[in-house]
């Protein structure tokens, strides 16, 4: 199967397993053990299909994709792995504490041993399907839970159970079929297309939910009811994989609105204002109250004062106007002076009574915002004064402590340190204490197409670099750098973490750190070969002191943050081909990650384009890059417990727990950091070695050098300042490359040196882009994929988007590609729609072609000494396209270049 096949087939599994992940999340506590069970082997299965599915993806994709696919593989079983934990835990019958119970009942009868005796269940019996449709869709998911994926039956006896749990119409449709192994299938195929047919069961739900019985009064039972119908047909919808969208949400609402008795209709009605569209959820919590009110006024009759006051959670009518506004709002005045009547919103005797003085604004918004819904959770089982006490809004009425004293009951209920309290009151129960100041987790789905970001960078390689201010905040990431960096006694670099904002309210991280560590030693052990490069990374940075042990006094200290990590393949590279890179961005317990806090700092580098174009002036070109650039970058010893990590050789060992003390590749301002350290090198040393000075700020992409000289003695000075300069602030240049290698053998007297220099005529990458350092001239290798018999607008774009140009050398051929770009999107193609004849002849022909790049060579070096040069540009445009390009003259004595 290809791998367009494969990942079609993993969106497709992995929308199962999300699904049915939330559905599991919200029911589980609702589920019987029979449904559990059936839940179980659902979620087994789903896990061997995703797993087959990834292990058929990792060895097809490419190199740069197999992290992201393992990393997403881990992420789904780690998933399923919790979802199975928690059924199996419902699953478990409680263990209960004799004496904790004897005391929460405050009783000295009543003694529960911890230790009793097992109990044997009774054998479940396999339901019984007649044929109604209703009951098709849990028959299926029942029956194929115990019998159909049960391994240890043959097909006889899977069709022996079949018939015996089956009667009336039903068992007719398999009645004549005989014993034996091949006709369960053929008996099962029969009863899933005449009972299990989704457009059936679906137009069975709809009739039977329409025709509900509507409420006669006010009847707590028929309320529940209703709810309890309401809900079962939404569930049983998304277990059919039928989204509740907005449109259907609303039509359900209005159809369950008009099956309530007129006065609840009229209360509900009062709780939103005009424009606002209530939701299905919103409806069968307000009835969902209404039937605990109901229940609670019934059974407390004898009591002669009951006084209820819930807040609305919508905007609510002002009571002075009845207009759609708040009471701050009205116009009617009464000397600063109002009687108003509070009515609860749901039907009610009660009523509350009394006199304000209406100001404009009473205090700010409370509380100052949203509060996670986790904290709404905490009290669902209690009637509330105000059932939205976690959503900030406006406070209308501000009671005094004459009012509020006798309305509170002295019963308090505390759900644990740091969390809100309820105290009770004849208002309902109140919520007080502290709540997290962090804002609230935004949980945004972002959904988009490879192709369409493939395609901006495609775009974006022709367009002019721009220079943008900084910005305020990266001006102080500037300023901190230069307040706070230091050097050794040795010359190294210390530097500090910018952060943003206080990192000591950052969550719990270590739990976390070590499920990812568990992950990636299961990841690992299934490719020994990457296990062992893993840990001789691990043991380099132990044995090169980039990381060292927390001490045992240490371990708990509270102001720290565990980084999880994993590994990045990289065949291409010629020296470390497996890389470990830490992960800044992961959430912990508050939902903030290290990244969060951290400034990521601005560019302090000459833009990509700006450096290969200075490359294509140097008569004697030099290349080189930084070994380890980031880590030869000490960070303080205060902020080093903000990198700490989780690491063991081996699953047998225990884990340890290290600081990374030099900066961390990973952290939002690695990049900053190490780039504005090497800025800081050269603006240090200019002085003593200019030449390298220059070449740091100017010829740097990063940790690549892409410099030169103008004479061939010139580059030879410049390449010894450099290792000297270099190596003055603890770094060390390595991977030496020239169209003049020689220039290295005067250099590097030590032979342990040469071993760093390229002095093969093979061609080799600098910044992307193919150079032959022998013949001084630049390459373009384009592997054109396999030629299909139709093609697709998503194939031809992936193809467009991975030509590589930074220059604008091949823009003949990439110019012929937009206008065929531009084509695509004026025949209003969809992503697989296979393209016309005309287009796929085209694009066929222009693909079988592609390979001949690699036969055009450009010069790297555009000048000549001693020569004039002449600047020439030229522009045109069509009514499909329009180019600029920008030619050097160079005229000398003997030739015109």
């Amino acid at each position: 199967m290809d791998i367009k096949a494969l990942l079609k087939q993993k969106k497709s599994v992995k929308s199962s397993i999300t699904k049915l992940l939330k559905k599991t999340e919200d029911e589980i506590r609702e589920l019987n053990n029979v449904s559990l069970l059936v839940r179980k082997n659902r979620f087994l299965e789903l896990r061997t299909e995703i797993k087959d599915i990834f292990n058929s993806i990792i060895p097809s994709c490419e190199d740069r994709d197999e992290e992201t696919y393992c990393t997403e593989k881990d992420d789904i079983l780690d998933e399923l792995e919790a979802v199975l934990v928690s059924i199996d835990t419902q699953l478990a019958p409680p263990v209960v504490n004799s004496d904790f119970e004897a005391r929460k009942q405050n009783s000295d009868q009543v003694s529960v041993s911890s230790q009793s005796a097992e109990v044997k269940l009774p054998t479940l019996s396999l339901p019984i399907f007649s044929g109604a449709t209703e009951e098709g869709l849990a028959f299926s998911d029942l029956f194929e839970a115990a019998v159909s994926n049960n391994q240890n039956l043959t097909g006889a006896q899977k069709l022996q159970y079949l018939k015996g749990s089956l009667k009336s119409d039903a068992l007719k449709i398999v009645n004549s079929l005989s014993i034996t192994n091949d006709n369960f299938e053929i008996a099962w195929k029969l009863l899933k297309d005449r009972y299990f047919n989704k457009r059936e069961i679906v137009s069975s739900l709809m009739k039977k939910f329409i025709n509900i019985t509507p409420l006669s009064g006010e009847s707590s039972t028929q309320i529940l009811n209703l709810i309890d119908s309401t809900k079962e047909f939404v569930r049983t919808l998304e277990s059919l994989e039928y989204k509740i969208d907005l449109t259907t949400d609303t039509l359900l609402m209005h159809i369950i609105l008009f099956k309530l008795d007129t006065n609840s209709r009229i209360w509900f009605e009062r709780t939103f204002s005009t424009d606002v569209i209530p939701k299905l959820d919103e409806l069968l919590q307000f009835l969902a109250t209404q039937a605990r009110s109901i229940t609670s006024s019934t059974s407390k009759r004898n009591v002669q004062k009951k006084v209820t006051l819930v807040a609305s959670k919508a905007q609510s009518q002002c009571p002075l106007c009845n207009k759609d506004h708040s009471l701050s709002s009205a116009d009617t005045r009464t000397n600063g002076i109002a009687q108003i009547q509070f009515i609860p919103h749901f039907p009610s005797q009660s009523s509350f009574k009394t006199e304000v003085y209406v100001v404009n604004k009473i205090v700010g918004m409370l509380p100052h915002q949203n509060l996670d819904l986790s904290y709404s959770d905490l009290f669902n089982d209690l009637t509330l004064a105000d059932p939205m006490f976690h959503k900030s809004s406006q406070v209308d009425i501000l009671l005094g402590i004459d009012l509020t004293l006798p309305l509170l009951k002295g019963q308090t209920l505390s759900m644990g340190e740091d969390k809100p309290f309820a105290v009770r009151s004849e208002l309902g129960w109140v919520i007080g204490g502290k709540a997290s100041s962090f804002s609230p987790t935004l949980h945004v789905n972002n959904i988009h197409l490879v192709s369409d970001d493939l395609i901006h960078k495609f775009w974006e390689l022709d367009s002019v670099p721009q220079t943008h201010p900084l910005t305020s905040l990266e001006r102080s990431c500037e300023e901190y750098f230069k307040e706070t960096h230091s050097r050794d006694k040795d010359g190294r670099y210390i530097v500090r973490l910018p952060f943003n904002s206080c990192p000591t309210q950052l969550g719990k991280s270590k739990q976390t750190a070590i499920r990812r560590l568990f992950s990636i030693e299961r990841h690992l052990s299934c490719d020994p070969e990457k296990y062992n490069r893993y840990r001789q990374f691990m043991n380099e940075y132990l044995k090169l002191n980039h990381m060292i042990v927390v001490p045992e006094s240490e371990l708990d200290k509270p102001n720290s943050y565990y980084l999880p990590h994993h590994a990045v393949l990289r065949d291409s590279s010629s020296t470390t081909k497996l890389r470990v890179v830490f992960d800044g961005s992961c959430k912990t317990s508050s939902g903030h990650s290290l990244n969060d806090c951290l400034m990521v700092g601005p560019r302090v580098q000459p833009e990509l384009f700006q450096i290969l174009i200075q490359f294509r002036v140097f008569q004697v070109a030099v290349c080189a890059d930084v070994e380890k650039m980031f880590r030869q970058i000490k960070v303080h010893e205060d902020d080093v417990d903000w990198q700490r990590i989780l690491w063991r050789n081996s699953p047998e060992d225990a884990i340890r727990e290290y600081r990374l003390v030099t900066v961390t590749y990973g952290t939002a301002c690695a990049p900053f950091l190490s780039t504005r350290t090497l800025r800081q090198l050269a603006l240090d040393e200019v002085k003593n070695y200019p030449l390298a000075s220059k070449a740091t700020l100017c010829n740097f992409y990063v940790d690549d050098l892409l410099g030169g000289a103008g004479s061939r003695e010139e580059a030879i000075q410049l390449v010894t300042e450099m290792q000297a300069m270099m190596k003055k602030g603890g770094f060390h240049l390595r991977k030496w490359i020239s169209n003049e290698p020689s220039i290295f053998r005067e250099v590097f007297i030590d032979s342990q040196e040469k071993e760093f220099v390229h002095l093969d005529d093979g061609d080799c990458k600098v910044l992307g882009l193919g150079w032959s350092p022998s013949l001084d001239v630049f390459r373009f290798t384009v592997v054109p994929d396999q030629l299909e018999a139709t093609y697709t607008k998503r194939g031809v774009l992936s193809q467009m988007a991975r030509v590589f140009d930074p220059l604008g050398l091949l823009s003949p051929c990439v110019i012929f590609m937009k206008i065929l770009l531009q084509q695509l999107w004026q025949g209003k193609f969809s992503w697989d729609q296979p393209l016309s004849d005309e287009l796929s002849s085209i694009w066929r022909t222009f693909q079988e072609e592609l390979h001949l790049l690699k036969r055009v060579t450009f010069p790297r070096y555009v000048l000549k000494p001693n020569a004039v040069v002449e600047v020439h540009g030229f522009c045109d445009a069509s009514e499909k396209a329009y180019c600029a390009a920008i030619y050097i003259r160079c005229i000398s004595i003997d030739s015109i270049r």
